[in-house]
Formats: C-alpha cells, structure tokens, sequence
C-alpha cells in the first residue's frame, strides 16, 4: 500500500485513506488518526473541519492558493498620495486623507509619522525637524516691522543661537547708549 502523507493546517492525512474513511465519522477517523501517529497529532475539530471540506466536494490534498504576504498599503505612491494632500492642506486630518486615498487611518498616521516625518502642532502637520532652509533666520512680520520703523540694525547669527534671540536685539542699542553716557 502506498501511503502518500501530506501535511495540511497542523494535520497528517493519508490519501489511501480518503476512500476508506468515507463511511466514518470525524469522530472515528480521530481516534484512528491517533492510534496511528499518536496523541496530539491532529485535533477532532481539524478532522471535523476536513470531512465537511472533502463532502462539499472538495478534492484535492493541497492547501487553497493564497498570496505569500498580506497586500502592502503602504507603498511609495500612497507616501507620495498623502505628501500631496498635506502639502495643499497642511490643516487635513488622517481620517479625511484615509478617505480619500480609501487606505486605513493607521496606514495615514504611519506615513505621516514615520515616512513623511511629520506631526501636528495646533491642528496643522508640521516638520519634526526644519530643514537647513528652515532653520534660516526667520522672524515674525510684525517684529519685522517694528525693527525697521525703529531702524534696528539685525546681526546675522547662526539658526538657533542660545545666546541671541531677534527679540533682544532692541537690548544692544539701550547698552551702548547707557554705556556711552557715563
């Protein structure tokens, strides 16, 4: 007798034994199972799961094609989908951009965190970290204008200089004029 023994889902199954397990119960082919490979090898509700595959007309041993890997969502072009709606509406929340592209409000938040590096900082999605251009001397129109109309020369200094700040340039001026009169 040629035994030919496939392993499917955690259990052993004979196809000789198909034809002569027919008139059984899943209860008896458990019980032969067992005595055969010994305790533990295949479980009655996977014996019960076979026989009613196998008498709905299933025929063959093999298991159901199926792709290796779950579809990954999280592809360059959905990166790329989410960069652009950010950069038309920085203020778009996850579930609406999840919406849009149809791709979970996870897979939203992965990329803007993790691939985009972004997050939200009153309600607008922003830079972790700024980028060189960014990091330029940059100030406030206001302060800007109080400057000029004041005729405040502005130092150049480094981006994120511990020891000036734009706002304490007006402090130079009153220290030299004190400074001058004594």
């Amino acid at each position: 007798m040629k035994w030919n023994i496939v392993i499917l889902s955690s259990s052993i199954v004979s196809s000789d034994w198909l034809e002569s397990f027919a008139c059984l119960t899943a209860t008896q082919i458990h019980d032969e199972l067992t005595t055969a490979y010994g305790q533990g090898v295949v479980s009655y509700r996977t014996v019960a799961h076979w026989i009613h595959r196998f008498s709905s007309g299933r025929e063959s041993l093999e298991d159901d094609s199926r792709s290796d890997r779950p579809i990954a969502i999280i592809t360059q072009q959905n990166i790329d989908a989410v960069k652009d709606l950010v950069q038309d509406d920085p203020h778009i929340s996850t579930d609406y951009t999840a919406d849009i592209l149809d791709i979970s409000h996870g897979s939203v938040y992965i990329i803007l965190k993790e691939h985009l590096k972004l997050k939200k900082i009153s309600s607008r999605w922003v830079p972790h970290k700024l980028t060189p251009t960014q990091q330029q001397r940059h100030m406030n129109d206001i302060v800007f204008k109080y400057l000029q109309e004041e005729k405040i020369k502005v130092m150049a200094h480094p981006p994120y200089s511990p020891d000036l700040a734009s706002s304490d340039f007006w402090l130079f001026r009153l220290l030299v004029v004190q400074l001058s009169e004594t």
